[in-house]
């Protein structure tokens, strides 16, 4: 298994489907989870520390990446939850030490996870949601192919986005609940041109 693997760019179809809506203090609200400001500034400061910057290092295409992660990991979380998909925690813990194996250790893994924009204490988590979205694909549609089942994962998902609501902080653009993907606000205001953030963890 990758390291993490995401959906391929997504072109901006047109029509926004969230709008941004979070309450200062919040980078995004996916339902009643709240990703604070505080949680995304310090996962930046650990994944500056990771790729070897300094901790105040700003990238506010980094600080988009990590809401669109955090949006990514809430809205699986919720769809595995619907379904009553879990992972058991035996299972986690051996397919991370699967993954320490393969790319040699603890070090070379961070950096790995680093270097597309996972901070060290997201690790496991973005594993797990990995892990949770091939079991979604399994519940949904067990003998699905790889391409039928990223379309399956990603219908799943985006039904529960519209029922749960996701807002975003303006500053980091809009989400698309079409494309599962956090895109340039089409109305940026005194604000630089965005480029939309990865989307979700795939299986």
């Amino acid at each position: 298994m990758k390291v993490r693997a995401t959906v391929a760019s997504l072109v901006l179809l047109g029509g926004l489907a969230a709008c941004s809506t979070a309450n200062p203090g919040d980078a995004a609200v996916v339902g009643d989870q709240r990703i604070t400001e505080s949680t995304i500034a310090d996962q930046m400061s650990a994944l500056n520390e990771a790729i070897g910057q300094p901790a105040d290092t700003p990238s506010p295409e980094m600080a988009r990446t990590l809401v669109s992660y955090n949006v990514g990991y809430a809205l699986i979380g919720e769809t595995a939850r619907e379904l009553d998909v879990k992972v058991a925690p035996a299972q986690l813990d051996l397919v991370y030490q699967q993954q320490l194996q393969q790319v040699g250790g603890e070090d070379a893994l961070r950096q790995a996870a680093a270097q597309q924009g996972v901070p060290p204490g997201n690790l496991r988590r973005d594993l797990e949601t990995q892990l949770l979205a091939t079991a979604i694909v399994q519940r949904v549609a067990p003998q699905a192919d790889q391409a039928a089942g990223q379309q399956v994962l990603l219908e799943a998902v985006r039904s529960v986005a519209q029922s749960v609501d996701v807002s975003v902080a303006p500053k980091y653009g809009v989400w698309d609940n079409e494309q599962l993907q956090l895109v340039p606000d089409p109305e940026p205001v005194s604000r630089p041109e965005q480029t939309a953030a990865p989307a979700l963890p795939m299986p």
